[in-house]
């Protein structure tokens, strides 16, 4: 995200099966969403990554 000089980066088609946020080493915080249950599907997450000045 610093390379290309971005604040906020949606990544989709995530493989995340819950919903959550992680601060990340880097300071970047990564906003998750994806199906939730017990048989949830590894597919249609979203991600959404914010720099530390978003």
């Amino acid at each position: 995200m610093r390379r290309y000089n971005l604040e906020v980066l949606g990544i989709s088609e995530a493989n995340w099966t819950q919903v959550g946020q992680e601060r990340l080493a880097s300071g970047e915080l990564l906003l998750y969403s994806g199906h939730e249950g017990e048989n949830a599907t590894h597919t249609q997450g979203v991600e959404l990554m914010l720099s530390k000045q978003a």
